[in-house]
């Protein structure tokens, strides 16, 4: 395999060609994939040098996208130089997830009110998609979540909660590989009650579904040696 992206370790990123036509984009894209899937983990020390070197980019297209990634709080870079992934803080894993999880319930109520046949049936496909389960439980979250919150067709909503799952993409990926039976389990009841108009019960579901999520991932972080204490 090739050296990995501005000497990762074991991340597993090999060298790779920048495919858009803007540099500054691809490599911006590039980086934030890697760093939201956790193929780059929180924590992570990264070289410009050898990130130009693999990305065939000069030093200012490159000190444009790793800026722009610092705007988003995914890295940290100090003289020009050294990069760090953001490593993950408590604190804010909490309170992302509290902001997360409320706005989740919301766009329950907001479905529930603009359902239609078919977001119903994309709703129930979702949670009944057990390939997708299987392989990628991971992507299978994600998507049962926002087929929910789209369905309200409350543009703002979509948006925030999009941005939301960005930041928080990484900490599945890192710390809930495999996740629990329980979460798919709990897709179902939430699809059958909000499709069936039990609202509330369909809003309680969702409330522990969020909550025993970020218990998991806190336990689970604070174990690893990429927590910082906060």
């Amino acid at each position: 395999m090739a050296e990995s992206i501005g000497n990762a370790g074991e991340s597993g990123i090999g060298a790779a060609r920048i495919p858009y036509s803007s540099k500054v984009d691809s490599a911006y894209r590039l980086l934030r994939d890697y760093i939201l899937s956790g193929a780059i983990a929180p924590g992570t020390q990264l070289n410009q040098a050898a990130l130009a070197d693999d990305l065939q980019l000069s030093a200012t297209p490159l000190r444009e996208a790793l800026q722009r990634l610092e705007a988003e709080g995914l890295v940290r870079v100090r003289a020009h130089r050294d990069v760090t992934v953001t490593p993950v803080v408590i604190s804010e894993v909490k309170s992302i997830f509290a902001v997360r999880g409320r706005l989740d319930e919301f766009s329950i109520r907001e479905a529930a009110a603009n359902l239609t046949e078919a977001s119903r049936a994309a709703i129930t496909g979702a949670a009944d998609d057990e390939g997708l389960w299987a392989s990628d439980p991971v992507v299978a979250e994600r998507q049962f979540h926002r087929v929910v919150y789209t369905s309200g067709g409350n543009q703002v909503l979509v948006n925030q909660l999009d941005s939301l799952w960005d930041r928080t993409d990484r900490y599945h990926y890192v710390f809930r590989a495999q996740s629990d039976r329980t979460d798919h389990d709990g897709h179902r009841a939430m699809a059958l009650a909000l499709t069936t108009g039990d609202v509330d019960t369909a809003v309680a579901e969702m409330r522990r579904h969020v909550e025993s999520e970020v218990e998991l991932i806190v336990e689970r972080a604070q174990s690893a040696a990429t927590m910082t204490a906060s």
